[in-house]
């Protein structure tokens, strides 16, 4: 399941935050752009659960569910080719969710980790009460969103990334705002 070799792709950049952030807003955005971009594995797998009636959900079995995304989490890294790729989440994001339902981090996502390396840079989208919306698989209310944006963020510095809070405008500000970052980070290489 895990390659042994430390794989680093500076190409791939992370989309995060809480809940409702606006991620897969920004998303569609980049890819209406040409943006290589991945959509959350977390929700993929919520949604077929859902579908099928199964338990294997993050408010039921999440440790069990975490292993299920970590899977489909490196199969993206691998497919990953050397253009540049926005993912919905990354790693990081599983110990977040892990830390703040008191579930233990087991070693094969430390050894992800650890292997598994995206661009130092990662797109932080802030928990935003304006556009916080339930739905059939975000149940939680907008103060959970508050406590798991600040477990992935620390996370992600914990881990070695630099959090680049993306401002709250207009979806195109910030597909414009993410584009003229990764110019940059790139223009720095």
């Amino acid at each position: 399941m895990i390659c042994l070799e430390k794989k680093e792709k500076k190409n791939i950049f992370v989309i995060t935050g809480g809940p409702s952030v606006g991620k897969t807003a920004l998303l569609n955005g980049l890819r209406a752009r040409g943006c290589i971009c991945f959509d959350e594995v977390a929700r993929q797998i919520i949604n077929e659960q859902l579908k099928v009636g199964g338990d294997i959900v993050p408010w039921i079995k999440l440790d069990l569910f975490n292993q299920h995304v970590l899977v489909r989490m490196l199969e993206q890294f691998s497919s990953a080719t050397s253009e540049p790729h926005f993912f919905d989440r990354g790693l990081p994001d599983n110990v977040g969710y892990l830390r703040l339902g008191n579930a233990p981090l087991r070693p094969e996502l430390k050894e992800a980790l650890e292997l598994h390396r995206y661009n130092k840079k990662v797109f932080f989208l802030e928990p935003w009460k304006e556009i916080y919306i339930n739905d059939a698989v975000r149940k939680e209310p907008f103060e959970f969103a508050l406590k798991i944006s600040d477990h992935i963020k620390n996370a992600y510095l914990e881990f070695g990334y630099d959090v680049v809070p993306v401002p709250k405008v207009s979806v195109e500000e910030r597909v414009e705002f993410v584009l003229d970052n990764v110019k940059r980070f790139n223009k720095k290489k």
